[in-house]
């Protein structure tokens, strides 16, 4: 079995950058092999499984995900549909270098990318849980606040 993990080379939170780059480095003591996307945030959560079973979605694996955030995950067990999801997983592996253990902690040293992305918005804005709106390679110069529930 093959396990390729697909993460931003930067996240945007501190907590986050610690728990995953110690986690990608339990998963690579166990054969993962992660990668780390080049090209800004890849929120998108996509799985195969052998030529039969495609998932494509939003939805972190969280409480938050699953009660509160209008995210969802979308099953796909057609040839062809498998077929386009193992494309998309390519495009992400030609735009990602592959990690090796200590790697992911090194890339998030330092400032997160929220300080480079987000420097008109007020802390006060961000940690009310506004949706910044991104274009495909960038933010874009609005955002759209949502209240938590």
């Amino acid at each position: 079995m093959q396990v390729d993990l697909v993460i931003p080379e930067r996240c945007d939170h501190r907590v986050v950058n610690a728990a995953g780059a110690f986690y990608c480095d339990q998963l690579m003591r166990f054969g993962v092999r992660v990668f780390l996307f080049q090209e800004g945030m890849l929120h998108a959560k996509t799985l195969t499984i052998d030529d039969e079973l495609a998932m494509f979605g939003s939805a972190n694996y969280d409480i938050r995900s699953f009660s509160l955030n209008f995210e969802l995950n979308l099953f796909m067990h057609s040839a062809e549909a498998v077929e386009a999801m193992h494309g998309l997983q390519q495009e992400y592996l030609d735009k990602s270098l592959q990690s090796r253990a200590g790697q992911v902690a090194a890339a998030n040293a330092g400032k997160p990318v929220e300080d480079e992305i987000w420097p008109s918005c007020s802390v006060r804005c961000c940690r009310r849980g506004a949706r910044h709106v991104r274009s495909r390679e960038r933010l874009v110069g609005t955002h759209t606040s949502v209240a938590p529930r």
